[in-house]
């Protein structure tokens, strides 16, 4: 079996840093979207990002390779995050695998949206007796009930698609 090392194509003394471009390199050749059909390779990947990336982890799978307790490397050096460069993960940040959102994602909102322009215009109708504001409550209500019974027929339909 390959080390994670081997499967990042680094040397065990790599920083951080270059263990990131090099799972960076090898998501963007196995990643499914970008028509690879090697999902077992992204998967082994994403494990081997997943120890190495973590002080921690990195140090007891070192042990388990019988690498010294404290392999030499390179000294981490600051640099300020831009979330305009390209090579910014959100993987990063959050564990477990993430999914790219969808419109009709965003569009499970709308109901909730609905409800609380409804109570919102409640609120100011009841502040300043504009009947208006009271018919517009009463319409966003509708529609909020509407579209709460509405959004898990959509959500089965785009499963059953899937």
């Amino acid at each position: 079996m390959r080390s994670y090392y081997e499967i990042l194509g680094v040397a065990a003394t790599a920083s951080r840093d270059e263990i990131r471009r090099a799972y960076l390199a090898g998501a963007r050749r196995l990643h499914p979207d970008t028509g690879a059909a090697d999902q077992r390779g992204m998967q082994v990947l994403n494990e081997a990002w997943t120890v190495l990336r973590d002080p921690r982890r990195r140090r007891a799978y070192d042990r388990t390779l019988g690498l010294p307790a404290e392999t030499p490397r390179a000294s981490p050096t600051f640099v300020p995050l831009a979330f305009d460069d390209d090579e910014y993960v959100a993987a990063d940040l959050v564990e477990g695998p993430l999914r790219p959102s969808r419109v009709g994602d965003t569009a499970l909102l709308v109901p909730a949206g609905l409800l609380v322009g409804a109570i919102a215009s409640v609120m100011l109708a009841a502040m300043t007796a504009n009947e208006f504001l009271l018919a517009l409550a009463f319409l966003l209500g509708v529609l909020a009930v509407a579209t709460f019974l509405i959004a898990p027929l959509l959500v089965m339909v785009r499963q059953r698609r899937n």
